[in-house]
């Protein structure tokens, strides 16, 4: 398994004092999403602070009494601009959001996750940019379910896609929440959600992932439209040296790079551009049960 970032050069992003957070409060898990000439981004506040490794309870600190949320403007190079105010209550209640634009509404979709162990429930939230800030206009509660790492399709009709195992894709659409269709999808056996599924060339495309011997592993996944077939490329890691978690939630397009925030063992966050070319070329069906 390759380490993308002892190939492919990466920028570190740190916006504690952008929006004026402790820096012993991790935040990361970024999503992003085009938005006039930069860039859109989600950014969560972990629920706990970091203590060095000789402090007593090691890396994790004492918890914070929730997590949150921050919305902002970056340009191309993910510079700061500006901190965005949202007016959604219960931001906290999700885990990990991903971003969509249409026209002038924001998609922000999010996992409730304060159900309990394995039942988590999707919620889209459709924003409107207006007085530099988020409203939000119109939410869609969806079912319970098993799985959490989901993906939003690029579509225009509101579009998820969850359940990424044993070969299958669970179906579901915001604008009738309670029906899910199981469809038969070729070539994902035990992969995972992580970014949303943009339009690339004639399909789309979507960074994935699974855990492999508790070591994350990533992989982009190319769909064809119909989302009935996919080839997955070679898996990679992130910086496997000093940790063995990395994800990313959210990621860009443009022409043929990848744009991806990548959060690190949950502490700090990394931005690649990835050339997907190089990925496709790699692209294969896969059978991990060898």
């Amino acid at each position: 398994m390759i380490d993308i970032s002892k190939k492919y050069p990466s920028v570190e992003i740190d916006f504690h004092e952008n929006l004026g957070v402790e820096k012993s409060i991790p935040i990361g898990n970024m999503s992003i999403c085009p938005f006039g000439s930069g860039y859109l981004v989600s950014i969560r506040q972990f629920n706990y602070k970091i203590r060095r490794k000789d402090e007593p309870g090691g890396w994790f600190g004492g918890f914070l009494e929730k997590r949150a949320y921050f919305f902002a403007l970056v340009d191309k190079n993910f510079r700061f601009l500006r901190k965005i105010e949202c007016d959604m209550e219960n931001l906290d209640l999700f885990e990990d959001f991903r971003l969509l634009k249409y026209g002038n509404i924001v998609q922000a979709s999010g996992t409730d996750v304060s159900l309990g162990q394995n039942r988590y429930r999707m919620a889209s939230v459709d924003f409107e940019m207006a007085d530099g800030a988020l409203h939000a206009i119109k939410t869609t509660v969806f079912p319970v379910i098993k799985e959490k790492n989901y993906m939003p399709v690029e579509d225009g009709r509101g579009i998820f896609v969850s359940d990424m195992m044993l070969n299958s894709l669970n179906v579901v659409s915001t604008s009738n929440p309670d029906k899910k269709t199981m469809q038969r999808c070729r070539g994902l056996i035990q992969y995972r959600g992580s970014s949303q599924l943009l339009r690339y060339r004639d399909g789309y495309v979507a960074l994935v992932h699974l855990k492999r011997k508790n070591v994350y592993a990533n992989a982009f996944a190319f769909f064809d439209k119909a989302l009935q077939q996919c080839r997955i490329s070679d898996d990679f890691t992130v910086f496997s040296d000093v940790s063995q978690i990395n994800f990313c939630c959210g990621m860009a397009i443009e022409g043929d790079e990848a744009v991806i925030p990548v959060c690190v063992h949950d502490r700090w966050t990394h931005l690649f551009r990835l050339p997907l070319a190089d990925f496709a070329m790699t692209a294969r069906w896969r059978d991990l049960n060898r």
